[in-house]
């Protein structure tokens, strides 16, 4: 009988951890994407990609966060929402890049509470801008600058 109870718990903290690897793991990916059309001075592939941001954060069920990460994402949720619809809504790259500084800020505070991704992230700075941001590789690109200083930083945290 413990075998059985046990092996019900194991399936039960499986299929939750599973269930936040993917819809947090999808709104990181798409975080990442934002970041990557920054560095590539694409207004639009930004804007686009923010737009999903915003709904996947809109429609992330509550039941698929840990309890861990829980606390946190309801803290930075609007915040999440407010910035990325900002992106969404601004076709300027200089005014997208302000408001991806501040999502950037929601973002990192959620990988310094549980795990956001399948793969290592990397949080990088910026010294001219005194601010940072997560990437998926060690290649510092810059989306604060693009391409007018696109390896600007310097990778200050692995999660």
């Amino acid at each position: 009988m413990k075998k059985i109870l046990f092996s019900i718990a194991a399936s039960i903290v499986t299929t939750i951890g599973f269930a936040q690897t993917k819809s947090i793991n999808n709104l990181t990916q798409q975080y990442l994407q934002i970041q990557s059309a920054l560095a590539g001075d694409d207004a639009s592939k930004a804007n686009t990609a923010a737009t999903t941001f915003a709904k996947e954060v809109t429609d992330i069920k509550m039941s698929d966060i840990s309890p861990t990460l829980h606390p946190t994402f309801m803290q930075y949720q609007k915040a999440l929402i407010k910035d990325s619809k900002a992106i969404a809504a601004n076709n300027d790259i200089k005014s997208q890049r302000k408001a991806f500084a501040d999502l950037s800020k929601s973002m990192i505070a959620l990988a310094k509470t549980d795990k956001i991704s399948n793969t290592a992230l990397y949080e990088d700075y910026c010294p001219m801008k005194k601010t940072s941001w997560l990437s998926s590789n060690k290649e510092i690109q810059n989306p604060y600058f693009g391409s007018s200083m696109l390896d600007c930083g310097k990778v200050t945290t692995t999660y």
